[in-house]
């Protein structure tokens, strides 16, 4: 899985990536990792 987040004068922006087919539990943990940088940022 690879994580991409970029910040440019509008906001910031997350992608996650996988390669192949993304199974149930993958996709639980990009969901995770997405909600966990949204709110990393609302904090700061």
């Amino acid at each position: 899985m690879k994580v991409i987040i970029e910040q440019d004068d509008t906001g910031v922006s997350t992608r996650i990536m996988g390669e192949g087919v993304c199974t149930q539990a993958e996709a639980r943990e990009a969901e995770f990792i997405h909600k966990a940088m949204v709110e990393s940022v609302k904090v700061v």
